[in-house]
């Protein structure tokens, strides 16, 4: 790979995160951290996780490129309710497991 363009669109709530972690240190206070945001934060699972990629390369001998788009909402798994960033944190270490289990991890490529 030769460039990588890695962008998030988040909450703006990530410098007050960076606050709390790093100027207040509670990322050394687990527990406080815990409870202040499980007292402070409503959670939702209204949330919605947009994935862009754009290629460009070569393929079959032509330079070519190509788009993959999705957006994943929340939904039910196992009968609960799971926000979206709950789902699409564990899709990746579960399909990583997987793979590790049944000794299919390539060694070189992109896993889609």
């Amino acid at each position: 790979m030769r460039n990588l363009s890695y962008q998030t669109i988040r909450y703006p709530g990530c410098q007050i995160m960076k606050t709390l972690l790093h100027d207040l240190r509670l990322e050394q206070r687990r527990d406080v951290l815990k409870d202040v945001l499980e007292n402070a934060v409503p959670t939702t699972t209204q949330d919605t996780v947009l994935i862009f990629v754009t290629v460009s390369g070569e393929k079959c001998g032509k330079f070519i490129q190509e788009t993959y788009a999705s957006k994943i909402h929340s939904n039910k798994i196992n009968q609960r309710d799971c926000s979206t960033i709950q789902i699409t944190t564990v899709v990746g270490i579960c399909t990583m497991l997987d793979l590790l289990a049944k000794n299919k991890l390539p060694q070189a490529g992109l896993i889609k």
